[in-house]
């Protein structure tokens, strides 16, 4: 689902591969779009931890990627391309198309649903359920084709990577992920994760 029109007139900016933007927002809020490429948005604690909020591929229309505040930085995985748009040029992009405000509204619950998901898993699921329930959620958003072994997650994947996304430590994301090879829930293929049963991994995470 897109938020921004295709012909819009807000300029887009291009990062190349590596590229970080920190604090994006300044002081106020800023909401972010992709239009290509792909991003990590991730959170810097008072203490200096990183943690991973969400990644996401660029598609063809621009999407709402994330609300930039305080202390938000965003990691840009491939040459990319974003729009940063103040509350004021929301609004008015918003304005432009009736159906722009119902997108708006449905992409910003949808971002701030994630996070009380980040909150509950925190809270009530062991990093196994925690592991189990990112890698379901990451499936269905990078999904390469399906083979014979099941749903392949279109990322190389570190366990650095899987740590900060579930805020857990990476010897406690070891193993967990060797748990889960055990069970059998997942596989690796060249450096790839590799889902046989995307449904007996929802029943790992508890989902």
């Amino acid at each position: 689902m897109t938020v921004l029109n295709t012909k819009s007139k807000i300029v887009t900016s291009r990062w190349e591969k590596g590229s970080i933007l920190l604090d994006p927002g300044g002081e106020g809020a800023t909401f972010c779009f992709i239009r290509s490429g792909m991003a990590r948005v991730f959170l810097m604690t008072e203490d200096g931890r990183e943690i991973t909020l969400t990644l996401m591929k660029g598609s063809a229309k621009p999407t709402f990627l994330c609300l930039c505040t305080k202390g938000v930085g965003i990691e840009f995985m491939d040459t990319t391309k974003v729009a940063l748009l103040s509350i004021d040029e929301l609004l008015r992009e918003a304005g432009s198309d009736p159906k722009n405000l119902h997108c708006i509204m449905q992409q910003i619950y949808k971002y701030f649903e994630q996070y009380q998901l980040k909150i509950e898993d925190l809270a009530f699921r062991s990093v196994e359920a925690r592991l189990a329930r990112q890698l379901v959620l990451l499936a269905e958003r990078f999904r390469a084709s399906n083979s014979a072994a099941g749903v392949m997650i279109e990322l190389n994947l570190t366990q650095d990577n899987l740590a900060s996304l579930i805020s857990a430590s990476r010897p406690s994301v070891n193993i967990a992920i060797n748990k889960l090879r055990q069970q059998g829930l997942i596989l690796m293929h060249d450096g790839k994760i590799v889902i046989p049963s995307v449904e007996l991994l929802k029943a790992a995470a508890l989902i």
